[in-house]
């Protein structure tokens, strides 16, 4: 049933699309038969595209080109996935202009040509709470509740970026979910990391020990693209286990003492809720980082 509703959608867009999650969301689109235009600063020669568009996210006639339409069929929906995506990168400024000169120049050239419906990757980080300049999460499990404490660009530019999505769906009557993915990597890269985890704990604790494989990305990207939702959303995505392996109680309680509860932890629970992606996407992980039961 999804796959028929995501074919009716017409030609997509999907810009970042030779990156990490661009990849498996082209994959899952295309394994749904539906007609993927891809946009990205290079072309890796591997992604079979009916069109790909080489260049600038910021640059007004490269996006123009990506969201031009496929065969006379005007492009019904964009997957926004561009960006500088970590704060350490580019220098403050020109990373900052890059995400959120980006992310208007695309929603608004596809918006402004008809399609309705658009998803763009934001960040765990748009909460500001990862950059130890501030302040540490209020409460666990991390929900979209979050009081938000800024303290350098990147995070700044996905929260513009969030903001930016939701005045461009409520102009042109646009459905839009932004997804603040948490580190995001295939199966092997998040065995490795979890490993380096583990020994370190504590350096993970801001962002809830989360992780989130990428083939459960493109199929929240894909739940979203369909789902019955009117206006913009903002949800959180992750695994719904934790890296470590271990009890979240007594990881709260070992590396975050200062931190009070929201709601009980339960077993190796993530420390980021997905719940609200589970009640308005029908959307939960199933690749699971599976290891030996550990302790904080």
């Amino acid at each position: 049933m999804i796959d028929e509703s995501l074919r009716a959608l017409g030609p997509v867009l999907v810009t970042g699309a030779a990156g990490r999650i661009g990849r498996a969301v082209v994959n899952r689109l295309q394994d749904a038969d539906v007609t993927v235009v891809g946009l990205d600063r290079r072309d890796p020669g591997d992604v079979d595209l009916v069109r790909f568009v080489v260049g600038d996210h910021t640059d007004l006639d490269t996006v123009a080109r990506a969201a031009a339409p496929v065969e006379g069929v005007p492009i019904g929906a964009v997957v926004h996935l561009s960006a500088i995506p970590h704060p350490k990168l580019a220098e403050p400024e020109p990373l900052f202009r890059n995400n959120v000169v980006g992310t208007f120049a695309v929603l608004d050239a596809v918006l402004r040509g008809g399609a309705r419906r658009a998803v763009i990757a934001s960040s765990v980080q748009a909460s500001g709470t990862i950059n130890p300049a501030s302040d540490p999460p209020a409460y666990f499990p991390i929900d979209e509740d979050l009081p938000i404490c800024l303290s350098d660009a990147y995070a700044l530019s996905k929260l513009v970026d969030e903001h930016t999505a939701a005045m461009l769906a409520r102009l042109y009557g646009a459905t839009l979910v932004a997804f603040r993915f948490p580190y995001t990597q295939e199966a092997e890269g998040i065995a490795r990391t979890a490993a380096r985890v583990r020994a370190h704990p504590e350096e993970s604790m801001r962002e809830g020990w989360a992780y989130l494989d990428v083939r459960d990305a493109a199929e929240a990207v894909a739940a979203a693209l369909v789902a019955p939702l009117s206006g913009a959303h903002v949800l959180y995505v992750a695994a719904g286990n934790n890296i470590v392996g271990a009890p979240a109680a007594e990881l709260a309680a070992r590396y975050a003492p200062q931190i009070p509860l929201k709601a009980e932890l339960v077993g190796d629970q993530s420390l980021i809720s997905s719940e609200r992606a589970r009640q308005l996407l029908g959307w939960s992980a199933h690749h699971l980082l599976r290891a030996e039961p550990t302790h904080a």
